[in-house]
């Protein structure tokens, strides 16, 4: 952060664990319940470097840590959860105030019982629940292009951000690959319907997706203007985690194909 990167700025870190309940894409053996002495410890000496974090809120001893985290102005997320929409409400009275990946690693069923829609998890409370906001991965491979344009239909803007989860086989050449994962234990995977599985499996475990193409996604799946797109992209994640204000200049494409840019203060 101090050095800088070619071309860009990093503004932050967004802790996406290791305090999970469903590991998803990530190293299961890693995930760990909530450590109250070790992020003190943790931001105390890195102060203003994490600005969100994603845990499961049913976890024991999240709540104390979702404190933590507010007290040290750290955005706290809901994600990779098996949590009841009780667990999830009572989060949010501790301060939780986002959802991470909206449709990925909640569990919990629809179905229909006799004409009745019923549901178990948290789905629904994060929707209605004007106190989350959301982030949801726009590569319609995560998430159903129908549920995308549901999902910002009901968050509307300001509530809703559209992100990558970009992992390391993004850009890359070829179709399998083989990574080690955090722990250092060498896996294979394969690229097919334009995102990442674990290879010889349908566990889908990363996103191929660039943001340029996440705003045109999210244009295409939600039917919206190139403002409130790009404001999903860029301005209100940032929001989401707190980033200082600034103003964007952005190069948008109107319906009618003609370039044109437009600028969005945060």
């Amino acid at each position: 952060m101090e050095e800088g990167l070619p071309g860009s700025r990093l503004e932050g870190i967004h802790l996406e664990g290791p305090c999970l309940r469903n590991a998803g894409g990530m190293t299961e053996s890693l995930l760990t319940p909530p450590d109250l002495p070790f992020f003190r410890k943790l931001f105390r000496e890195a102060p203003g470097i994490v600005k969100m974090m994603t845990l499961a809120p049913e976890l024991p001893g999240a709540c104390d840590l979702i404190e933590l985290l507010c007290d040290h102005g750290i955005t706290a997320a809901a994600g990779h959860t098996s949590c009841s929409a009780e667990e999830l409400r009572n989060a949010v009275a501790h301060g939780v105030s986002h959802i991470t990946h909206l449709g990925n690693n909640f569990e919990g069923d629809i179905r229909c019982n006799q004409g009745r829609y019923e549901h178990d998890g948290p789905l629904l409370e994060c929707l209605v629940n004007d106190a989350l906001t959301c982030e949801v991965i726009c590569d319609g491979v995560h998430v159903s292009p129908e549920l995308i344009k549901i999902f910002y239909r009901t968050k509307g803007l300001g509530r809703f951000a559209a992100v990558t989860d970009c992992c390391a086989a993004a850009g890359l050449p070829g179709r399998s690959f083989e990574f080690p994962d955090p722990a250092g234990t060498s896996q294979r995977f394969e690229v097919k319907r334009k995102a990442l599985y674990i290879a010889g499996t349908d566990r889908l475990t990363g996103s191929l997706l660039s943001m340029n193409t996440a705003y045109v996604n999210l244009r295409k799946f939600a039917g919206i203007s190139g403002e409130e797109a790009a404001a999903a992209c860029s301005v209100i994640p940032r929001q989401i985690a707190g980033i200082r204000e600034r103003e964007e200049e952005f190069t948008i494409i109107d319906d009618d194909g003609k370039v044109r840019k437009i600028q969005i203060q945060q």
